[in-house]
């Protein structure tokens, strides 16, 4: 059962990813996003994210989602928006600076979001280590 559970938040989470990637980069083409529009790409991550958000919020006043479940999804989403922008900032940063050999980055989340506590209004603490 316990299993069955982490298998069951592990495929929410990879949708709940793989639908802000698509909303962040469609119009952009196959090649990604181009150098030259970070706001843009900051634009619709944000954007991608609050409609997440939203549809989160109508399923949990429709009864189709637990309290605690919204707390998961919430979580799920901010941890989404942050590991599709540091995908971002990591390529363009080896882009314009180079890359470090065996150099790799973490974001920790801390408050809420490590609690997995999130409400529709948290904000994120993040620590990032390079």
């Amino acid at each position: 059962m316990r299993s069955a559970v982490f298998s069951r938040a592990a495929s929410t989470k990879r949708g709940i990813e793989a639908g802000i990637c698509c909303a962040v980069l469609h119009g952009f083409g196959h090649d990604g996003v181009p150098g030259d529009l970070l706001e843009d790409f900051l634009d619709r991550i944000r954007d991608a994210g609050q409609h997440k958000i939203f549809v989160v919020g109508a399923r949990a006043v429709s009864g189709l989602l637990s309290p605690a479940g919204l707390g998961f999804a919430y979580a799920a989403i901010a941890e989404a928006v942050i590991r599709i922008a540091l995908r971002e900032v990591e390529r363009r940063f080896a882009q314009e600076h180079g890359k470090v050999p065996g150099g790799r980055m973490a974001v920790l989340g801390m408050g809420r979001l490590g609690s997995r506590e999130m409400t529709a209004t948290s904000d994120l603490d993040l620590v990032a280590l390079y």
